[in-house]
């Protein structure tokens, strides 16, 4: 039979060893010698956090059990704390709050998933909060290694201000992930990023590695632009794409008046649609252009319903009548995804 345990009510600060390990609420776990670490290994024991008011993990937790941080409840992870799935599922269905800092030190505010020889999944059904400076070390750490293939999924929401880093293991999404300008989704190793059909991801920032996207994709913060730095495999679900002005700004993820999305890689469409808005009050004239993909390696596919040079729909212009905008997959360089409209009605 499971017995459900709470984690610790009380913050477990990183220090010297021989901390008062009181208000652990008679817990059998107590700090391996010669470093303030807390173990969740209590045989038969099921873990949870469900303190709403919150719990703060300050120094190094390690995960051998299943643990759940319930609905309504808070787990906030510092930026001098470390969290280890060693193995045991991980579910959230409450809030966590990641702060994570500079690279360097024994904690810099990771929260590792997965890793040798855990099969063990991760789930965020809840919301998870990221929050760190630029350059910091990974929020979010999900590892393979060997056989072990490791799977964090999101269901719920992800607002990522930081790094979130994958090797060696599937990172699913199959909620919302909002991406501020400097935020990253990385690939580090043989990994893979999969973007369901239920899955958005939306906002200006970079992914790393190859990327597939069966969901939304919504590059930018009105207007902006979203770097994928690696091959991006459109399979099908939406791309949106929002146009504020022809001014991109050399591809500038921020100053851009539209959005787009740059491919280091290859770029393939297996299907999809193309779902387009004017914003800002802009309006359609005769001869705009705009890139809404640029493509460094090659292009192949089409989205549906969408021949070369056929009609993406009508939109309000400058002279006040409706005006059609057309699709090309050669524009740019040559192999560039590019809107535009014909010099004359």
């Amino acid at each position: 039979m499971t017995t459900f345990k709470q984690i610790p009510i009380v913050s477990y600060v990183q220090g010297s060893t021989g901390k008062s390990v009181q208000g652990w609420n008679g817990m059998n776990d107590t700090p391996s010698s010669g470093y303030n670490q807390l173990n969740l290994n209590e045989s038969g024991v099921k873990y949870t956090n469900n303190v709403v008011a919150g719990y703060t993990n300050d120094g190094l937790i390690n995960q051998y059990n299943d643990f759940e941080n319930t609905k309504g409840s808070i787990l906030t992870q510092s930026q001098e704390a470390s969290w280890s799935q060693a193995s045991g599922y991980f579910l959230n269905s409450g809030t966590i709050n990641i702060q994570t800092n500079q690279p360097g030190g024994q904690n810099p505010g990771t929260m590792y998933f997965g890793g040798v020889g855990n099969a063990n999944p991760a789930t965020n059904n809840g919301t998870i909060n990221i929050q760190g400076p630029y350059g910091a070390a990974p929020a979010i750490k999900i590892q393979g290694g060997g056989v072990t293939v490791s799977t964090f999924t999101n269901n719920g929401a992800i607002n990522n201000d930081a790094l979130i880093y994958y090797s060696q293991a599937t990172f699913v999404n199959a909620g919302n992930i909002w991406q501020t300008k400097d935020a990253k989704i990385f690939n580090f190793g043989e990994g893979k990023f999969y973007n369901s059909g239920s899955g958005a991801v939306h906002g200006g920032s970079v992914i790393g590695g190859t990327f597939t996207d069966d969901g939304t994709l919504a590059p930018g913060n009105s207007a902006g632009g979203m770097l994928i730095d690696g091959h991006y495999i459109k399979g099908g679900g939406t791309k949106e794409i929002e146009l504020g002005g022809t001014n991109n700004h050399d591809f500038h993820r921020t100053d851009t008046e539209h959005d787009f999305f740059e491919v280091t890689g290859d770029m393939t469409i297996n299907g999809g649609t193309l779902d387009l808005s004017l914003i800002d009050g802009f309006t359609l004239s005769a001869g705009d252009s705009f890139v809404i993909a640029k493509v460094d390696g090659d292009l192949s596919g089409q989205y549906d319903g969408l021949n070369e040079g056929d009609s993406v729909g009508r939109f309000k212009s400058d002279k006040g009548s409706p005006r059609d905008l057309f699709i090309t997959y050669q524009g740019g360089d040559g192999n560039d995804i590019e809107l535009y409209t014909k010099s004359l009605f």
